[in-house]
C-alpha cells in the first residue's frame, strides 16, 4: 500500500514537472510575482530584525545607567560649582553617582602652525569613570590641572598631530586663543555614544575650571552621569533632574537618557516596519493572486486533458493533487528565487540607510515557508475546481 502511494505521488510529481516546463510562458508571470512578493516579505522580516538588534546594541553601548542633563541658564547668571555640588552631594553618597560637568568650546586650536579641527571639552576628572575612559599614553586630568594649563587628547586628535609618544624629551603643546597648553595624555579609542553631543576620539579635554580663561564661556552646558544599573537609573535620573531644575539661575533643564532615546528610535522603527510589512504582504498577495489566475488559465486550456484523464480512470483526487502540486512547485521555485533577491534588497537598504547588513536564518526561513504556505492556499481553489469537472462536459469543451 505504501509502495502504491509512493508510485502515485511519483507519477503526479513527474506530470506536474512536465506540465510546468511545457507551459513555462504562461507560468513565467506568476513565477515573477511570487519571487517579487517573497523577496519583499523576507527582506522586510530581515530589515525589521536587524533594526531591532541594532537598537539593542546601541542601548548596550550607551549603558542603561548613563544620562545627560542639558542646562539652560538665565542671562548674566554664571555657573557656581558650589550650588550644583550641594545638590549632587546626596546622590554621590547614597546612589554611587558618577557625574561630570561638560562645557564645549569651538575655537581655533593649533599645533605648531597647523590648525586642528577639534572641540575643547572642559570637564572634571570624574569624566574618566563616567565614560569608562582608558589612557593610551600619559595620564588623565586631576584636580591640580584646575590651575595648570594641561590637556588630554582624544585618539584621533593624537593621530592628526602625529603624536607617537609622550615619553620623548620634547614636550607637546597646543595653542588656544594665544595660550599654550601642555599635552599630558592620550585616550584610547572608544565607540561614540549617540547620547553624547561630542566624539571623545576627536576632542581635546581640559579641566572645567579653565572656563575663566576664555571670554564668553562662563557656564557649563550639560551634566554627563552614570548610575549603576542596580539602582533604577530611570527613577534616579528623574529625581536628579528635578533637583537641578530648582536651582536659581537655571531657566530650563532637559534630560536625555538611553531609555528615552531607544523609545524614540523604536517608535520610528515600528512605523517603518509596519509600512514595509504592508508592502511585503501586498506584494505577496499580488503574487498569490497571480498563481490563482495562471492555474485557472491552465485549467481552461487543459479542460480536454482533464476530461481524458478522468475518462481513462484517473480519480478526482489525482486531478486535484496534480494541479495542487503544480502550484506548489511553481510557488516553491518563486519563493526560492525571492529568497536570493531578498538578500540584495536587504543589502541595498543597509547601504542607503547606513546601517549594518545582517541576515537572520530564522527570519529568512520563516518568510520562505510563509510565502509557500500562503501561495499553496491560493492554489487550492483552482485545484479543487479542476477536480470537480465532469468527464463528459470536459471532453465536449471546445
Amino acid at each position: 500500500m505504501i509502495n502504491n502511494r509512493f508510485t502515485r505521488l511519483r507519477f503526479i510529481f513527474s506530470d506536474a514537472s512536465q506540465n510546468l516546463k511545457l507551459l513555462w510562458r504562461q507560468n513565467l508571470l506568476a513565477l515573477l510575482g511570487i519571487a517579487t512578493g517573497s523577496a519583499c516579505f523576507i527582506a522586510v522580516l530581515n530589515i525589521s530584525g536587524s533594526a531591532q538588534q541594532e537598537i539593542n546594541q546601541i542601548f548596550t553601548e550607551m549603558g542603561p545607567g548613563r544620562f545627560v542633563i542639558d542646562l539652560t541658564w538665565n542671562n548674566n547668571i554664571y555657573y557656581q560649582s558650589q550650588r550644583i555640588d550641594q545638590v549632587l552631594a546626596s546622590f554621590y553618597q547614597e546612589k554611587a553617582l558618577s557625574i561630570a560637568p561638560i562645557s564645549t568650546i569651538h575655537t581655533a586650536v593649533f599645533h605648531r602652525s597647523d590648525r586642528i579641527q577639534a572641540p575643547l571639552i572642559l570637564t572634571t576628572p570624574a569624566l574618566m569613570d563616567t565614560l569608562d575612559l582608558e589612557m593610551a599614553q600619559g595620564r588623565y586630568l586631576k584636580s591640580l590641572d584646575s590651575i595648570q594649563k594641561n590637556v588630554v587628547l582624544g585618539s584621533e586628535v593624537a593621530k592628526i598631530i602625529n603624536l607617537k609618544s609622550l615619553a620623548s624629551s620634547t614636550e607637546q603643546y597646543i595653542r588656544v586663543d594665544r595660550q599654550y597648553f601642555k599635552v599630558i595624555g592620550v585616550l584610547n579609542s572608544i565607540p561614540r555614544s549617540q547620547l553624547m553631543s561630542f566624539d571623545p576620539n576627536q576632542s581635546i579635554f581640559m579641566h572645567i575650571d579653565g572656563l575663566s580663561r576664555f571670554s564668553g564661556q562662563q557656564n557649563i552646558q550639560s551634566l554627563l552621569g552614570n548610575f549603576p544599573p542596580s539602582l533604577n537609573p530611570e527613577t534616579n535620573t528623574q529625581a536628579l533632574t528635578h533637583a537641578i531644575s530648582t536651582l536659581s539661575g537655571i531657566r530650563d533643564v532637559e534630560l536625555r537618557s538611553p531609555v528615552q532615546l531607544i523609545d524614540s528610535m523604536q517608535k520610528s522603527q515600528k512605523q517603518l516596519s509596519y509600512f514595509l510589512f504592508a508592502v511585503g504582504v501586498i506584494s505577496l498577495l499580488l503574487g498569490s493572486i497571480g498563481i490563482i489566475n495562471v492555474m485557472l488559465s491552465n485549467i481552461r486550456s487543459r479542460t480536454k486533458e482533464i476530461g481524458l484523464r478522468l475518462a481513462v480512470g484517473s480519480q478526482l483526487r489525482d486531478i486535484r493533487d496534480l494541479f495542487l502540486l503544480e502550484s506548489t512547485l511553481l510557488t516553491t521555485l518563486g519563493a526560492s528565487i525571492g529568497l536570493i533577491f531578498s538578500v540584495v534588497l536587504t543589502y541595498a537598504y543597509a547601504l542607503l540607510t547606513d546601517t549594518s547588513f545582517q541576515l537572520s536564518a530564522s527570519y529568512s526561513l520563516l518568510g520562505l515557508f510563509s510565502t509557500i504556505l500562503v501561495s499553496m492556499l491560493f492554489g487550492l481553489y483552482p485545484a479543487i475546481k479542476a477536480a470537480r469537472l465532469q468527464p463528459v462536459e470536459a471532453l465536449r469543451d471546445e
